[in-house]
């Protein structure tokens, strides 16, 4: 008996499109920074900046996580 679990792919959307959004924008604040400084250190410098000050404004704020239960299928 294989049993299968039940999963809604809108839920996966939903809980990660904040932490998508969020590494895009940072991504595309590191290329602008390449692009006006004409350096890619520059560039890798703001994403590594910026994605330590979105951490540590995370654990300070202590984002409350969403806890989903994965309901199993009766098996064939």
């Amino acid at each position: 008996m294989v049993s299968r679990i039940i999963f809604n792919d809108m839920d996966h959307v939903i809980t990660q499109l904040p932490y998508a959004l969020i590494s895009a924008l940072i991504a595309g604040m590191g290329f602008v920074a390449m692009g006006l400084t004409d350096n890619g250190l520059m560039g890798l410098a703001a994403v590594a900046l910026l994605l330590a000050i979105f951490a540590l404004a995370l654990r300070k704020n202590k984002v409350p996580q969403k806890q989903t239960v994965m309901e199993e299928s009766p098996g064939r």
